[in-house]
């Protein structure tokens, strides 16, 4: 399994020097993005009172993500102190999903995650850590996967019943949709879906109302807005 050096500038107490010994890649901070029309609504509930910290797969795997991978994330995160360092949160990003089942659950890759999302939760937790994971607010994901679109209250509990504690949710292929609308619709799902509690991130949200596609990189608009969902 791949695992180069991942370096940062961030210090952390008592290790100068602990980052560039983590062998995991990815980048390690999930934080909090202002825009210049000020800060996004969130739910006064007590989540996320300090910027979310941790792992996500996208910067460095893309969709070459699978479940051993995240497990060997996880461990390195706590043997290497990134855990107790605040670092608590490991998430994946795209392409975990294939597809839709009859009933129109989420269906997870069975070739990268056997079992399931719930093990690999599971699992996470088992190591002191939280779980995240990946949706886009538009019809399909960045890399043409299931999106929650029209599926919002279903996708907020399966992702319940999973023990998922922070969702990163995208803006790709939602031509027409009205940003802060979706997002709230997912927000408020998670809020409602089996009373537990989750940290959502509105990622790429675009310039105008009703673009489906994310801005620029050079536009100047948020990459990400943490909000929080969930009973306090």
């Amino acid at each position: 399994m791949r695992g180069p050096t991942l370096r940062s500038s961030f210090p952390l107490p008592g290790s100068a020097s602990l980052l560039a010994r983590v062998p995991v890649a990815g980048a390690l901070v999930l934080s909090v993005a202002i825009g210049a029309s000020g800060p996004a609504p969130g739910l006064d509930n007590g989540l996320a009172r300090t910027p979310p910290m941790g792992w996500n797969s996208w910067n460095h795997f893309g969709c070459d993500v699978s479940a051993q991978l995240v497990r060997e994330v996880a461990d390195a995160m706590v043997t290497n102190g990134l855990r107790d360092a605040g670092y608590r949160y490991v998430v994946i990003d795209d392409c975990w999903q294939v597809a839709r089942d009859g009933q129109g659950r989420l269906v997870a890759d069975s070739a990268r995650f056997p079992g399931g999302i719930k093990p690999l939760a599971d699992y996470v937790h088992s190591r002191g850590l939280q779980f995240g994971l990946y949706t886009d607010a538009g019809r399909r994901t960045c890399q043409g996967r299931p999106g929650t679109y029209q599926h919002e209250e279903q996708d907020a509990r399966s992702f319940a019943e999973w023990g998922v504690d922070y969702v990163k949710e995208d803006w790709c292929n939602a031509e027409g949709l009205d940003a802060p609308v979706q997002y709230a619709k997912f927000r408020d799902a998670l809020a409602r879906a089996a009373g537990r509690s989750c940290s959502a991130s509105a990622s790429g949200a675009p310039t105008a109302p009703g673009s489906g596609d994310r801005p620029p990189a050079t536009s100047g608009a948020p990459p990400a807005t943490s909000r929080t969902a969930g009973p306090a």
